[in-house]
């Protein structure tokens, strides 16, 4: 009877993990989300496909600097070979000089993040900043020797519910 019992765990235990990693392979990166790491700074997060296993990426962040300017984050998300995850480039320019570089301001700093995204379940991924670096005007992000380099962090992101029945709106048609 504790064999069978053992066995029919196991089974139960190894039929969660294959429906887990089903509904993994059956989710889609594309969408809306939100989150960010473990301080204050949250960015909405928004996937576009471009092609089957690419997508397109921009971040908006949630805050405002007050001592400088900082753009949208914009990249992309590749999916890695053998692997459910997506390897991620993305870049922003903050410049600390608020005056316009029109009337002769400062170029703004590269800020270049290198990331892996990971599919926890259909509505919560996570984003693992590996590389992040900061580079001055002229240099090529990724490929030159970034001028600096900030602290990696692991960022969480949750979709967007695109239903609310629960709070008063009208039931999707």
């Amino acid at each position: 009877m504790r064999l069978r019992n053992a066995v029919l765990f196991l089974v139960i235990v190894v039929l969660f993990s294959c429906l887990a990693s089903f509904a993994q392979q059956n989710c889609s990166i594309s969408g809306t989300w939100y989150g960010g790491g473990s301080t204050n700074a949250k960015y909405l997060m928004t996937i576009t496909p471009i092609r089957p296993g690419r997508y397109s990426v921009v971040f908006t962040e949630g805050f405002t600097p007050a001592v400088a300017k900082l753009s949208t984050w914009s990249g992309e998300f590749n999916r890695m070979k053998h692997s459910l995850d997506f390897e991620g480039f993305s870049i922003a320019l903050m410049n600390f000089d608020l005056s316009s570089p029109l009337a002769g301001g400062a170029a703004p700093d590269i800020w270049a993040v290198h990331s892996v995204l990971r599919m926890i379940d259909c509505d919560t991924v996570t984003n693992s900043l590996d590389f992040y670096g900061v580079y001055k005007w002229g240099k090529i992000p990724f490929v030159d020797t970034p001028d600096s380099l900030r602290n990696v962090t692991i960022e969480t992101y949750r979709r967007m519910p695109t239903r609310c029945e629960s709070v008063g709106c009208p039931p999707n048609e």
